[in-house]
């Protein structure tokens, strides 16, 4: 329907003018001629078009832009199809038709927009189509999803192709059951808030695996290439051991690292089946010999350019210098000799030229020193008899082999004579000639022997020895004969050197002067120095003196004693009797008797006998005693003082007789003196028998009896020890052979009753 201008009042009665606008069946369309503005629906458009109601159109073109506002809470924008087949349907699209696509380019998206308290419009979400790949055939789509988060947009989930990723602090929270059906990747993060697992296959945290863990001891079976398999436990270490300069190991945290140290030592065969690449300055062979299965071994590979030499250098030690083969590259030749470099040197070597035996095949230029074992011909000719002779041909000599004449002055090589010099007078060993081999004429050869000379001088001949019989005189001494010319006695025995001779004892003639290994006999007046007397194996080394009144009839013996070890006994320096233990007798003043201090005695101090004692006294107190002054002789002998010879004498001591006077003696010093063990002492008794022995403890200690063990002499123990018991207890052993069973130990009793 086409509208124009119109006019007047009523155009017709379903078309309505007011003033410029046109209403048409009132608001069922409406022109608004003054805003230009078109109403479907309503007489009181606000928009350049407004429709209130149902749009129904097959498509919009040209539309920039359309807003939809309404107070309704249904649906805003319904699109619906009444297509009956499966494909999808309604379709929406959103399409970026851009001239210059690239990834990551945004192509669509979908606000949420609302207000906030302070009536401000707020977008709080939106989903977004994005750009993964815009290659053709290869092209990927991304979707994000964007969220209002504390104030600011936040882009909380992209969904590519490929995964679905929370990103920037968003959780996921599965209310119900979620599967899997691949491997969870965590980028090493937690999972936090488990539940302890009820079923195989559920996840555990680590404080339910820590608390199973602990209270079961698990153990581990382990083994390697040698020794025995076993088994480390969870409450044992591991240890992973290295070995010194072959492997090492070490831990940080949970990791072992194994690996090989900076030097590495391999104590058998090592076989590389690789190619094996050294990088260092040197690498040293410490072997007998080296084999090499390589054709061609090249040195100095990998050079651009090169000003050092090269080659082989042989160490030769305290020998001589090294020997070398080498490349000298600044001559450009090889060089052969002898050098003081080693391995170790570079640049340009001192070579010393050295000899090279060798077959040389082809040519060689160059000046040649030295003589060669083979030559086509001389460099300069020579003359043999007259003839000049250079190698390239035979020649033949006149008088040899054709006729002529040969200048044979000189020596010939056979003459019938010799020329003879005679020296009778120079002092020097000159060699003998011989004919060569057993023939006595022809043409023999002659020969000298260095060990036969002859001295004009001295006229005689030198040599090793003689063959053969020797007649007539001979003067000097014989290095060695095998028998005497004229056989001599010996001890009455005939001796000429053809054998051994036995002399007897009873041939010589002062038998009575000679001491005999096999032989008993008296020695008068002799001294032995550091004499050793060995016992049999069942006697010990003694010596017998005899008594010298009664002609030997009685003897006294000196025994070694059965000691253990080598003892020294010194004899007093002085002369004296020998005292036995047995001389000593009981305490006592009477004869043989060891008398006691009834008191103290100081050093000075006089002796009086006092009942059964002896008593110190002082000078003035033995003055007192004698009633006055008195001149005293002191000494050892009859009538004489005796003072005491010590600097301090405490009671009860005992009082030993010395040159100078008494001497005071301890209990335990005339035990000692004597042999004798007394009862305040530590002694050992052996086979000695205790009737009614009593053993007394000490105020801290209890009686015990110390039983050592035999088979390991004594080092080990086991004591005996009195109870701590409030009153006498007696404990009978049994009567017959038995072994006594402790309580703190474990024993079988068989056969027993207890009661």
């Amino acid at each position: 329907m086409a509208i124009g201008r119109i006019s007047g009042s009523v155009l017709k009665s379903n078309l309505t003018r007011n003033g410029t606008d046109l209403a048409f069946e009132t608001n069922l369309l409406y022109l608004d001629v003054t805003n230009s503005r078109v109403g479907i629906g309503t007489s009181e458009p606000t928009t350049a078009l407004q429709v209130n109601g149902t749009v129904t159109a097959s498509a919009i073109t040209g539309l920039t832009s359309a807003t939809i506002t309404n107070t309704s809470t249904d649906d805003s924008i319904l699109v619906t199809t009444t297509e009956d087949s499966s494909s999808a349907g309604p379709v929406i699209t959103l399409q970026k038709n851009s001239s210059s696509p690239a990834d990551a380019d945004y192509i669509g998206q979908i606000k949420f927009q609302g207000e906030n308290d302070a009536d401000q419009e707020v977008l709080y979400a939106q989903i977004t189509g994005k750009i993964g790949d815009m290659t053709d055939g290869t092209e990927d789509g991304i979707i994000e999803i964007t969220h209002k988060k504390a104030g600011s947009n936040n882009i909380s989930a992209r969904f590519s192709s490929t995964k679905l990723m929370l990103i920037n602090g968003t959780g996921l929270e599965v209310a119900g059951a979620a599967t899997f059906s691949s491997d969870v990747a965590m980028s090493s993060q937690k999972i936090t808030g488990l539940a302890d697992p009820t079923s195989n296959q559920e996840a555990a945290t680590k404080a339910y695996v820590d608390s199973q863990v602990s209270a079961t001891d698990l153990s581990l079976g382990i083994a390697a290439d040698s020794g025995s398999a076993s088994t480390v436990s969870t409450s044992q270490t591991l240890t992973i051991s290295g070995t010194s300069n072959e492997i090492e190991t070490s831990v940080s945290g949970q990791a072992i690292t194994i690996g090989l140290p900076d030097d590495v030592t391999i104590g058998s065969d090592l076989t590389v089946t690789g190619n094996l690449t050294v990088n260092g300055t040197t690498t040293t062979l410490a072997t007998n010999n080296s084999t090499v299965e390589d054709s061609l071994i090249e040195l100095n590979n990998g050079a651009t350019s090169n000003s050092n030499d090269l080659g082989f250098i042989f160490e030769r030690g305290s020998t001589g210098n090294n020997a070398a083969i080498i490349w000298d590259e600044s001559a450009d030749k090889f060089v052969l000799g002898t050098t003081t470099a080693t391995g170790a040197s570079t640049g340009n070597l001192t070579v010393a030229t050295g000899t090279l035996v060798a077959n040389i095949e082809g040519n060689v230029t160059g000046a040649v020193t030295g003589n060669a074992d083979t030559a086509t011909a001389l460099a300069t000719a020579r003359n043999i008899g007259g003839v000049s002779f250079d190698g390239t041909g035979d020649i033949n000599l006149p008088g040899v082999n054709q006729a002529g004449n040969q200048n044979t002055s000189g020596t010939a090589a056979i003459a019938t004579t010799v020329t003879v010099t005679d020296n009778e007078a120079t002092n020097e060993n000159n060699v003998i000639l011989f004919g060569a081999g057993a023939a006595g004429s022809g043409n023999i050869g002659v020969e000298a022997d260095g060990n036969m000379t002859y001295n004009p001088s001295t006229g005689k001949i030198t040599a090793t020895g003689f063959v053969g019989a020797l007649t007539g005189d001979a003067s000097g001494n014989a290095g060695s004969a095998t028998i005497l010319a004229t056989a001599r006695n010996i001890a009455g025995q005939s001796f000429d050197g053809s054998a051994a001779i036995t002399i007897a004892s009873t041939d010589l003639s002062n038998t009575s002067a000679i001491t005999l290994l096999t032989s008993t006999q008296t020695l008068t007046n002799k001294s032995l120095t550091a004499p050793i007397l060995t016992g049999s194996s069942s006697a010990a080394g003694s010596i017998l003196f005899k008594e010298d009144t009664d002609n030997g009839t009685n003897s006294v013996t000196l025994i070694g004693p059965a000691a253990t070890a080598d003892v020294t006994i010194t004899l007093p320096a002085s002369a004296g009797t020998v005292a036995l233990t047995s001389d000593i007798a009981s305490a006592g003043i009477s004869s043989g008797n060891v008398a006691t201090f009834g008191s103290g005695a100081a050093d000075d101090d006089f002796l009086r006998i006092n009942g059964t004692a002896i008593e110190g006294r002082s000078a003035s107190e033995v003055l007192s005693d004698i009633g006055g002054q008195a001149s005293l002789t002191f000494g050892i002998s009859n009538t004489n003082a005796v003072k005491v010879d010590s600097t301090s004498v405490a009671d009860d001591e005992y009082a030993r007789f010395t040159a100078s006077g008494l001497e005071s003696r301890s209990v335990s010093e005339v035990a000692s003196d004597i042999g004798a063990v007394t009862l305040t002492g530590t002694a050992t008794l052996t086979n000695k028998s205790l009737t009614d022995a009593v053993l007394i403890p000490t105020a801290t200690t209890a009686g015990k009896l110390l039983f050592k063990e035999g088979t390991n002499n004594g080092t080990n123990a086991v004591t005996l020890i009195g109870p701590a018991s409030t009153a006498d207890v007696t404990v009978t052993l049994p009567a017959a052979a038995d072994t006594l069973v402790g309580k703190a130990t474990t024993d079988t009793f068989t056969i027993k009753v207890l009661t």
